[in-house]
């Protein structure tokens, strides 16, 4: 899904010195990178402060409230988490977006959240999510505890009230891939539940779904179906478990994907803008960030440890890094930027901030 542009807005007298260097770049119709090499011609050093450069770059682009809806503003949490600030107003001061999120009531007269059968949940907008408990699997992803407050026009709720509603809802969406995400990270992955109907549900049963339905047809190129998978995979892999089941199958789907992206990756180091379909590479920059951005921010909780150093990878980090800087100034829609400066930031943490 996919929502309006917005401009970037950079403080008066910021001036930013891009510094290419020769060892960074490679153009389409060079040598092919070897298939098992790992990153030799860049140092980690280097290579580290692009994607720092490329972050920041995403950090100024502030959103403000009332102009940017609340999904624009959710996945800058996503990609940035607590050092997302949105404007208040144009040329106001900044606030810390959790802040406005969760508390509205101080910088908009409506919250985001209501009131429900079983809980609270986000209100049904688009403006609000784009996918049933997007919002909440972002929560999920960041970490936020259960017992988080959240404010509602009339008093206030906690995830956990978010999460026994989600529950209840279970089985009344298309889409699973963000519920999945939320109630695996919140319920573990071994977690069984009835629904307000009465019918069971486990993680493993909503798995095999979404094991059944096609990647290509799934949102925005079928990464975020591949991201869910994977997600809950590498959650049940963390309690010590066997690869059986519903779980093996995810396994040998996730590398299978993992080898296709591979495959379809152009020589400039991005991966293709057919996603899992063909090869294929477009040079609308908009669109090149959207599918290279979405693919890496899976594949980069998909490969193995020691795949994050390899040339392939490492060619594709520092493409996006360059594309975010080379275009900083550029109009970007809001799910194209913050996939992939959360994509930039899950291969940090997995590269430099793991035990892995």
């Amino acid at each position: 899904m996919r929502k309006s542009d917005f401009k970037s807005e950079w403080p008066y007298g910021v001036v930013v010195l891009l510094i290419l260097n020769a060892s960074f770049l490679s153009v389409r119709g060079s040598t092919p990178f070897q298939e098992k090499a790992t990153c030799s011609s860049v140092t980690e050093r280097n290579h580290q402060g692009r994607i720092d450069e490329a972050l920041d770059t995403v950090r100024r682009r502030y959103l403000t409230v009332g102009v940017h809806t609340p999904w624009q503003i959710m996945h800058g949490i996503l990609a940035l988490g607590d050092r997302m600030d949105v404007r208040v107003a144009r040329g106001s001061d900044r606030v810390q977006a959790l802040r406005y999120l969760f508390n509205p009531g101080r910088f908009s007269q409506q919250a985001i959240f209501e009131s429900a059968s079983h809980g609270i949940r986000v209100k049904p907008s688009s403006d609000s999510q784009g996918h049933p408990d997007q919002f909440l699997a972002i929560l999920a992803q960041k970490g936020f505890p259960l017992e988080t407050v959240v404010n509602l026009n009339n008093g206030h709720g906690t995830i956990q009230e978010m999460i026994t509603q989600a529950v209840a809802e279970t089985g009344q969406h298309a889409e699973t891939s963000w519920t999945i995400i939320a109630l695996c990270h919140y319920l573990g992955p071994e977690a069984q539940w009835t629904n307000q109907d009465s019918r069971r549900y486990s993680i493993e049963g909503l798995m095999d779904w979404e094991l059944r339905q096609s990647v290509q047809k799934g949102a925005c190129g079928g990464t975020h179906r591949l991201y869910a998978l994977t997600f809950a995979l590498n959650r049940y892999l963390s309690l010590r478990k066997p690869l059986r089941g519903v779980w093996r199958r995810a396994d040998e789907k996730i590398r299978q994907y993992v080898k296709m992206a591979k495959s379809f990756q152009n020589n400039d180091g991005s991966f293709s803008s057919e996603y899992f379909s063909a090869p294929g590479w477009t040079d609308r920059f908009e669109d090149r960030l959207y599918a290279h951005g979405h693919t890496l921010e899976w594949m980069a909780i998909a490969v193995d440890p020691n795949q994050l150093t390899e040339t392939w990878l490492v060619r594709a980090v520092d493409f996006l890094s360059t594309e975010l800087v080379s275009n900083r100034r550029q109009s970007i829609e809001c799910g194209a930027l913050y996939h992939a400066g959360h994509a930039l930031n899950l291969y940090q943490e997995r590269r430099w901030m793991s035990s892995d």
